[in-house]
């Protein structure tokens, strides 16, 4: 949240709509930008605004295809991520954007997760991001501008482009409640695991409650199964299985199959006690539940009959009132598919395969023993 400001003032900057060219000035300076002359002034519009300048004062310019030329040349050979990142910072200062994100793709490619060269990329391509955000977007309110960003995030983004659009959105004040409901509700997978990835770097409990319990509820399976790495490589995996363990007693035969397949995802030892213990509840339903799928089908005539008579006398005459009732005759059918042995089943398999994925041992098909295997196994 420290960078939110910053961020924003970024959003200010608009690139020139031109081909930008290289000013140097007799003083030092260097403008990047379009330029247009007007007599003996030139007028640099820059990253930055609008600069007016003498020809007097110019000791050199290079038009935009001299740059791209440039750049072409420190490209030669291939000096691997590191290359690539200066290559990438060089045409920022150029103001080529094209072959900015492009150089910044090269080196997301080739530089190792959680390497120095990867953090200096993003710290780039962060504040880059703004230009690619419309007019509209900038002038939007938090919430708007965090919805338009999130929609942004196609599948067919580069991972640069991509990777500055999260850190917008990670920096953007005062949105967690719009970005969980949008990583819960956006139709694309990749809109919903940008809104995650934002939220993770966000910070704070319930942020990082909402991250987990993505691992589980998310209804894609790629996507749960890329959260749940991501929580492993985040290092609180504890914290993670203390909020998941509650998903091996749903409700919902589904919710235990996804839960046990996230805390093997998650890798953390604290899940394997866990798992053993709601063994051998895995195909039973919580108190006053049940697995089974019910249908209720009725199919009835209703026909009417006289079924007594009220005698009422008045003035030595006697009067009969009939009582009418209704009769109903035909079938009711009301019918439970019972479900609860293939659930069990099912349920005690992704117990067991994550066991086996946790330990590397198999506790075999028993439930009611896994905790006898477990007794039996060294503690380390």
């Amino acid at each position: 949240m420290s960078h939110a400001v910053s961020l924003l003032s970024l959003l200010a900057f608009v690139l020139p709509s031109v081909s930008p060219d290289e000013v140097r000035l007799r003083d030092g300076r260097v403008l990047i930008g379009s330029v247009q002359q007007h007599g003996v002034e030139l007028v640099v519009t820059t990253r930055d605004g609008v600069v007016t300048v003498n020809e007097t004062e110019v000791s050199g310019r290079r038009t935009d295809a001299q740059l791209r030329a440039e750049l072409e040349r420190l490209a030669a050979g291939d000096g691997g991520a590191f290359q690539r990142l200066e290559l990438a910072r060089l045409a920022r200062g150029y103001g080529l954007g094209r072959e900015m994100w492009a150089y910044a793709d090269a080196c997301l490619e080739q530089a190792a997760p959680g390497s120095a060269v990867e953090r200096r990329l993003l710290e780039l391509v962060r504040e880059a991001a703004p230009e690619l955000v419309p007019e509209r977007l900038r002038q939007a309110a938090p919430e708007e501008r965090a919805r338009g960003l999130v929609r942004r995030v196609r599948p067919e983004l580069s991972a640069a482009r991509r990777a500055g659009l999260v850190a917008l959105l990670a920096a953007e004040p005062g949105v967690d409640p719009t970005l969980r409901s949008l990583a819960r509700r956006e139709p694309l997978v990749s809109q919903r695991l940008a809104a995650i990835e934002a939220l993770e770097r966000r910070g704070g409990t319930a942020n990082e409650r909402f991250v987990q319990l993505r691992s589980v509820l998310d209804r894609d399976a790629e996507l749960r199964g890329i959260v749940a790495e991501r929580v492993r490589q985040g290092g609180d995996g504890a914290a993670a299985v203390r909020r998941l363990t509650a998903g091996l007693l749903s409700d919902a035969p589904g919710i235990r199959i996804r839960t046990a397949t996230a805390l093997a995802a998650i890798g953390h030892p604290a899940a394997v006690e866990r798992l053993v213990r709601a063994g051998p509840l895995a195909g039973v339903p919580r108190a006053g539940d049940s697995f089974a799928k019910r249908a209720h089908m009725m199919q009835t005539t209703t026909r009417a009959f006289i079924r007594d008579f009220d005698v009422e006398i008045a003035q030595a005459a006697a009067v009969a009132n009939p009582q009418i009732g209704n009769a109903r005759t035909g079938v009711v059918l009301d019918v439970a598919v019972p479900a609860v042995i293939t659930q069990r089943v099912q349920i005690e398999r992704a117990y067991r395969q994550a066991l086996v994925d946790l330990t590397g041992s198999d506790p075999g098909r028993d439930p009611v023993a896994w905790a006898g295997w477990l007794d039996r196994r060294p503690r380390g």
